[in-house]
């Protein structure tokens, strides 16, 4: 087992999105047309690698090259070729949804729910911002064999995801219709149903995601790309029946992956409580209390948000009118879910968590 000392390059990593966005405003700025944008891309992949092959070679002394045992090139290409396989897995569950829909339904609905998406999806970004943050120490305390400290920082993993989830789902369910109309027009709003869905489907995707990095961790990965390629399977067939058959368009492709993933939901959990000596049933009984506080949570923020659409009473003339009641939404949320979705002790732990993940960003 090793110790991931990936948050080593989370601020170089940041840094390197805004290079990169700079070649390719440079190419489009310069008239270079696709091959300039290509350049560019190849220019920022170049730069990534080498810097984080510097990274490498400080923070890891014995990085270098050496021949390896026939065996362990064997067990190496075998080990790598089932993360090739689940990087395929996390790919196809990114962006089926939208082949899906289009071609079992119409290019036109790809485009709203594409739009409708997009703030849902910020949600994936805030969670990997913040676990990559938190697992860093993880696979040490595994490779020690320390179970008990490992299940405990699993569990803190899993609640800092919920705290998010549960701030910005609201958010965004309340304030999506606002912000599509001021981006591109309200005729692109999906509505209110399809915009929860999504946002549910984003919440199983982040919670799924968690467990599967932490069985990275483990290197026992042919069980769960197994499990993972089946329920890309059923959530594809699923999806495709709903849509194509009955016709139920965004409604049904959300329905479809949600019902396929939730295998994975089960499984995966199951397969991170045997490893770490964690029952089924204890972790069941945890996430009563936040799964009960998200729902209600999630269903008041969908009614508030057909009330204020209909009503029409908020009316903001430009992007600073709407930041203002976002953010307070935001706050006051995650203020209500921090204090009624969990206990006093999850409240510490989760602080101290948070401290822990602000030093190690400042550094």
């Amino acid at each position: 087992m090793g110790e991931n000392l990936g948050y080593k390059r989370m601020g170089l990593s940041a840094t390197l999105v805004y290079v990169g966005g700079g070649f390719t405003w440079l190419a489009l700025y310069l008239d270079t047309g696709i091959v300039g944008v290509a350049a560019a891309a190849l220019a920022t992949t170049l730069l990534t690698g080498i810097l984080f092959l510097l990274i490498a070679r400080i923070y890891t002394p014995w990085f270098g090259l050496a021949r390896p045992s026939f065996e362990a090139s064997r067990r190496f290409l075998g080990l790598s070729w089932w993360f090739l396989v689940w990087n395929l897995a996390m790919r196809v569950m990114k962006a089926s949804d939208a082949v899906v829909l289009g071609v079992l339904d119409s290019v036109g609905l790809v485009t709203t729910y594409a739009l409708t998406k997009y703030a849902p999806e910020t949600v994936i970004m805030f969670v990997t911002i913040v676990v990559f943050g938190i697992t860093p120490g993880l696979g040490g305390i595994i490779g020690s064999g320390n179970l008990q400290k490992a299940a405990k920082v699993r569990n803190e993993i899993m609640l800092v995801t919920w705290l998010i989830v549960t701030g910005l789902g609201p958010t965004v369910l309340l304030w999506n219709w606002a912000f599509i109309r001021l981006w591109v027009g309200a005729e692109y709003y999906a509505g209110t149903i399809p915009t929860l869905l999504m946002v549910i489907v984003v919440t199983q995707f982040v919670l799924i995601r968690n467990d599967a990095s932490i069985i990275d961790l483990t290197l026992r990965l042919r069980r769960k790309v197994l499990m993972g390629a089946l329920s890309i399977m059923l959530s594809l067939t699923a999806a495709g029946v709903l849509v194509g058959y009955f016709k139920l368009g965004i409604v049904g492709l959300c329905l479809g992956f949600i019902a396929g993933r939730s295998i994975l939901s089960i499984g995966y959990p199951i397969m991170v409580g045997r490893f770490l000596k964690v029952s089924f049933s204890s972790q069941l009984k945890g996430i009563l209390r936040p799964a009960f506080v998200t729902t209600l949570l999630f269903l008041l923020a969908s009614n508030l948000s057909d009330l204020l659409a209909e009503s029409n009473w908020f009316a903001a003339s430009g992007w600073i009118d709407f930041i203002l009641p976002v953010g307070v939404t935001f706050c006051v949320v995650s203020f209500l879910a921090f204090y009624t979705g969990l206990s006093g002790t999850q409240r510490r732990h989760i602080l101290r968590r948070v401290r822990m993940v602000v030093a190690i960003t400042q550094d």
